[in-house]
């Protein structure tokens, strides 16, 4: 985390996503959903994709045949304590729910 703190200092908002995708590099997280064909549409962009380890599932509908996924993830944070989940995505109509 010392990485994002000097990153933001240094070089603002560039820098910090440069030493997050180094973060990323270090732990091994899938995002095969995210790359599925059916799926491909729903991400707004290429290279934010939903970790499938956290994603959020929607739930099915017995009536449709429609896909479970949607570009969000489940994230923490010491800001909203431990007993707070929220929902992150990259979508402009879902940017965040408590």
């Amino acid at each position: 985390m010392d990485e994002l703190k000097k990153a933001d200092c240094d070089s603002g908002f560039e820098g910090e996503f440069q030493a997050l995708k180094v973060l990323e590099a270090i732990h091994v997280f899938s995002t095969n959903e995210g790359q599925k064909l059916e799926n491909i549409q729903k991400n707004r962009y290429r290279n934010v994709l939903p970790y499938d380890q956290t994603r959020v599932v929607l739930r099915k509908r017995c009536d449709r045949s429609e896909s479970d996924y949607i570009n969000a993830n489940y994230i923490r944070s010491s800001r909203l304590g431990d007993s707070s989940s929220s929902v992150q995505s990259s979508n402009e109509s879902l940017n965040s729910v408590n």
